[in-house]
């Protein structure tokens, strides 16, 4: 495994964005899947706007026509009952509408853009009480803005994986008992065809998809009192904590998994990991290179370079590694993801100190020309070029 954290540092000016909206900011929460002897939901201190529905809406044609470049698809989430989901030109700033998704009031769709940057598979509470809404797979088609309803009764609190050729994306569906260990379905859902298909089970507190391998194996995510399994094609591969870990991301060449460890001797800390999948390592984790443990939360994997990027604390990087600009006079910045070439990468800017006070966040689009705030983006998808 890489021994150290090769990282991204953005050494330009902020300029203000041209589509900063007046928007009151809100503080969404961040889920976190623990391990220990029962199923374990932490509520971290910093929130989640990585995590979120579905209905149908007229085609939008301005997309079709767009100028080439780099597009962040975002959900502008001001509305309570309907997701706005945008492209926004990463350059210029520009804005296109693709679709309104309605949805039960208060839950934000969770979404994920497809590898062609095409579509999106995204998941909506968008039927049932308030209190425990129904969830739905939709399809959205990202230049006509049409919508396709594939199914219901599938985990709301997810991000769906999609296959490497953009044909098929995963999702789970978890049935719950009373001894705190579930069974959690893994389904199939292909473009070409409605309905989803069953490919796997897995007993655990919880479980994730996260990616496929060079081979196009599945990898997943088991969390229970085992602590937290790394699985291939369900089968166990190697224990990843005794306890609870996040933020997993599979690298561009699928042959190394970053995620944060999650440790609650004296106090939750969240320490950045990254584990070698080829088949010589045998699962060797390597951590941080810093004399003293340096907390961290999100991965982005640089493009060019194989190197992920962890969001730390201000002044307190390791070996100055953050996805912070050199000029942002505070807060910190937790990275979601680079576009495809590398020259731009998404983060969640927070106003605040530490991740116990994270303060009112913003998503970020920073590069080498400068940082592109969204001011009315509460949530970030992916990226698409066009």
């Amino acid at each position: 495994a890489r021994a150290s954290l090769a990282g991204w540092r953005v050494n330009s000016a902020r300029r203000r964005s041209p589509i900063r909206a007046q928007t009151k900011r809100r503080k969404p929460i961040w889920l976190i899947s623990a391990g220990g002897l029962a199923a374990l939901m932490i509520l971290l201190p910093v929130a989640t706007a990585l995590f979120g529905r579905g209905g149908g809406h007229g085609p939008q044609a301005a997309f079709a026509s767009a100028p080439a470049g780099d597009y962040a698809v975002i959900v502008q989430g001001d509305d309570d009952v309907v997701d706005i989901v945008q492209a926004v030109n990463a350059a210029t700033g520009e804005v296109f509408e693709l679709a309104r998704i309605p949805h039960v009031p208060g839950y934000t769709s969770f979404a994920a853009v497809s590898p062609d940057g095409r579509r999106l598979a995204l998941v909506a509470a968008d039927s049932g009480p308030k209190a425990s809404p129904a969830a739905g797979l939709l399809f959205v088609d990202l230049e006509s803005g049409l919508t396709t309803r594939v199914v219901e009764g599938i985990d709301q609190l997810q991000q769906p994986v999609w296959t490497a050729d953009s044909r098929a994306a995963i999702v789970t569906q978890t049935t719950p008992s009373t001894s705190g260990i579930a069974t959690v379905r893994f389904l199939r859902a292909e473009l070409a065809q409605p309905g989803l298909r069953t490919i796997g089970s897995v007993l655990a507190s919880g479980a994730y998809p996260v990616g496929f391998d060079a081979e196009g194996r599945l990898l997943a995510i088991a969390i229970d009192n085992e602590g937290s399994r790394l699985l291939r094609d369900f089968a166990p591969l190697m224990t990843l904590s005794p306890g609870a870990t996040r933020d997993w991301k599979l690298s561009p060449d699928a042959k190394a998994l970053a995620y944060i460890e999650v440790l609650s001797d004296g106090g939750v800390q969240y320490v950045p990991r990254i584990v070698d999948l080829t088949d010589g390592a045998k699962g060797a984790v390597s951590g941080q290179t810093a004399a003293q443990p340096v907390q961290g939360l999100g991965v982005a994997w640089e493009p060019a370079t194989l190197s992920p990027v962890f969001g730390f604390e201000r002044g307190k990087n390791p070996a100055g590694v953050s996805a912070q600009a050199a000029t942002s006079e505070t807060g910190f910045d937790i990275p979601l993801a680079f576009s495809a070439g590398g020259q731009w990468l998404a983060v969640q800017h927070w106003s605040g100190s530490d991740f116990a006070l994270p303060g009112e966040f913003a998503i970020e689009l920073h590069s080498a020309n400068g940082t592109l705030t969204l001011g009315s983006a509460s949530r970030f998808y992916g990226w698409a070029r066009r």
